[in-house]
């Protein structure tokens, strides 16, 4: 049976503990590491801790680096269970060459009029292997602030490196809304930043 961690980014957010570990309990991933991403206070439920904030891709990448099953699922700490099956449905669906998750194909992720359609970042699962072979999460997308765009820009990445983007509609409710603040000028800004970030790639890496 293929093994499966669940790992997880977490900075702050204490009130969504309750119903996040609810889900992952109940699911029992062979391995669970959650990257404290700096904190204040430290989690104390945190397998890993960066001291200094560095945002959801370099957070990631970091528990990646301390995964030690066949596959890993990239999960956001703001969900919740609707189906107590919930992580086997993935597992049982998870193989080489794909990435599995809730798939977009909204003009969020189009460049010169192409949409690429990508997978929601908030759930993403994949071959450990394969993730680390792609680089997983640009940490670019981090200096903007909220990292907007880096589940584009992975799933591109993906494609690009032979992967496929399999929709799968997973047995969680993701909140959404939760941890990326609620500064709207700071919020345009990280969004038009990695936009354009996003698009450059694209542009660059198909010549």
């Amino acid at each position: 049976m293929t093994t499966i961690a669940v790992c997880t980014a977490w900075r702050d957010h204490l009130e969504l503990a309750p119903a996040y570990f609810d889900a992952v309990e109940m699911a029992a991933p062979d391995q669970l590491v959650i990257v404290d991403d700096g904190s204040d206070p430290p989690l104390d439920f945190a397998t890993t801790r960066l001291d200094i904030p560095s945002g959801f891709c370099t957070a990631n990448n970091t528990g990646l680096e301390a995964v030690e099953t066949d596959a890993v699922l990239m999960l956001n700490n703001d969900v919740e269970m609707l189906r107590p099956e919930w992580l086997q449905e993935i597992r049982s669906r998870v193989e080489p060459g794909v990435i599995l998750a809730p798939l977009r194909f909204d003009p969020h992720g189009a460049v010169d009029d192409v949409d690429y359609p990508y997978a929601d970042g908030w759930c993403l699962a994949a071959m450990t292997a394969d993730l680390r072979r792609i680089g997983c999460w640009d940490d670019a997308y981090d200096k903007a602030g909220p990292a907007y765009f880096s589940d584009n820009a992975l799933s591109f990445q993906a494609r690009m490196h032979g992967m496929t983007l399999r929709e799968i509609r997973p047995g969680l409710r993701h909140l959404g809304g939760r941890t990326g603040g609620v500064d709207q000028v700071l919020f345009q800004l990280a969004l038009n930043t990695n936009q354009q970030l996003f698009q450059q790639q694209v542009r660059e890496t198909l010549g």
